[in-house]
């Protein structure tokens, strides 16, 4: 969910999560592009407030019954929709200095309007996606935690995109569907994240696998992959308890 507003989306949330007595599965999907930076009430840039803070506060919110059932035997799981993207975000991390410059980027939640880009932040957002569950595995290891990408899927992503984009989008439609899959077969991949007995947590050990088109492979990560992952996780703990 896109949390414009951090008290109201908590309230939201945490209403929610409250009339959850019952969860096995946690399934996290977003995919917001937004062609101007733009900032959330509370000082956090539209595409990782929509992208990932809201996933996070989620899944933090609902932690504590996925963990308490899968104490009790059951195979709880969630699952991260992210992008192969991700890789293009960690290639740019790479490219960075030092370990120091590699953890203000990826902790950075506000961004910069001057260096604002469409794609490069949208990117990042998909990375921070792989880098939650990878933390999340670690931290709740009796419930899995399991990145995805479904492969080249058409969507209205780019609803909020300038309008010649939008009607050059539409108009390429026979083009696209020659090697995009549609809306359900786009859920393919999700759904074996979630069914899939190979990817289950106790098959895992508090590992995070990826999973791309059904197939789990190698994700495309940045030097000090854990030690961002840990620091994502500190920034995106201390917005959510913020205020």
């Amino acid at each position: 969910m896109c949390i414009r507003d951090r008290r109201a989306a908590m309230a939201l949330l945490k209403k929610f999560a409250e009339s959850i007595t019952d969860i096995n599965l946690l399934v996290l999907n977003a995919g917001v592009m937004t062609p101007r930076y733009h900032l959330t009430k509370d000082g956090a840039e539209l595409t990782i407030a929509a992208n990932h803070l809201g996933h996070f506060l989620l899944a933090e919110l609902l932690g504590p019954t996925l963990a308490a059932n899968a104490a009790r035997g059951r195979d709880c799981r969630v699952v991260v929709v992210s992008s192969s993207l991700h890789r293009v975000a960690a290639r740019a991390l790479d490219a960075l200095p030092d370990a120091a410059a590699r953890r203000a980027a990826v902790t950075d939640l506000r961004g910069d309007a001057r260096a604002y880009g469409l794609f490069p932040r949208y990117a990042l957002s998909k990375l921070m996606n792989v880098l939650h569950a990878r933390a999340l595995a670690r931290r709740r290891p009796a419930v899995a935690a399991i990145a995805v990408h479904p492969g080249c899927v058409y969507t209205d992503v780019t609803r909020s995109l300038p309008w010649p984009v939008r009607a050059a989008h539409a108009l390429a439609v026979p083009c696209w569907l020659l090697f995009q899959k549609l809306p359900p077969h786009g859920a393919h991949a999700t759904v074996h994240a979630a069914l899939a007995p190979e990817l289950a947590a106790a098959e895992n050990a508090g590992r995070s696998p990826y999973v791309a088109d059904c197939r789990a492979e190698a994700p495309g990560l940045p030097r000090d992959a854990d030690a961002l992952a840990d620091a994502l996780w500190g920034a995106s703990a201390a917005y959510a308890g913020a205020g």
